[in-house]
């Protein structure tokens, strides 16, 4: 992932893990990284140690670190708690593992809990990482303010066709849109959740809703 890690290299951002070396080495690629101390999203979406301020910090810093990337013209696609840290020291977000980072969405890799209906659909062609990023961004969001996974089952395949039965409303996000507190979230969320990556908010203007 030579490619990626150049562009990668490119970001000097708080929320984004630094590339300090890439290249290929008999016949192997390798990356250097930076080692970001802290504790994964993950962690504490278990443990359920966040406030809803420390949640909405770590969203807007998710948020910030997936906006300078996608100015370099790469998106992460691996957008999920575990490859989010939060600093030990600052409590920033950062975004960690570029394995799957490019310009357009791989079939069939990723997290299926997180990844996009296109890259479950053999069907279409490769789709923007952006559009991806953001519809990755909503899943995530969704869990760390609700506490529940927004698309959940303990077969693979039933998840995939979560994904691929809605668009922008699944129940998850319909049941937040019944309660009129939560109203303009889920209309927000939903906006990141459409079926056809063209018709998705992308990461600048959810950061500025």
């Amino acid at each position: 992932h030579v490619h990626q890690a150049r562009h990668a290299a490119l970001v000097n951002h708080e929320g984004i893990a630094s590339v300090f070396d890439y290249g290929e080495e008999n016949g192997s690629a390798f990356l250097v990284m930076e080692l970001v101390e802290g504790r994964t999203m993950e962690r504490d979406l278990d443990e359920r140690t966040m406030t809803m301020g420390s949640a909405l910090d770590a969203l807007d810093g998710v948020l910030a670190g997936l906006d300078a990337m996608h100015s370099t013209g790469v998106g992460h696609l691996d957008v999920k708690p575990d490859n989010v840290i939060i600093r030990r020291e600052t409590g920033a977000a950062t975004l960690v593992d570029f394995g799957l980072s490019g310009r357009t969405v791989r079939k069939k890799c990723g997290n299926p809990i997180y990844a996009a209906p296109e890259v479950w659909n053999d069907d279409r062609e490769p789709e923007s990482a952006f559009a991806a990023d953001s519809y990755s961004f909503a899943c995530l969001a969704f869990e760390t303010l609700t506490g529940t996974m927004l698309f959940d089952s303990e077969d693979l395949f039933q998840i995939i066709r979560q994904h691929l039965a809605h668009d922008g409303l699944p129940p998850g996000i319909a049941e937040l849109r019944a309660r009129p507190e939560l109203r303009k979230l889920a209309e927000i969320l939903s906006r990141a959740l459409r079926a056809n990556p063209a018709h998705r908010t992308r990461i600048r203007m959810l950061r500025t809703e």
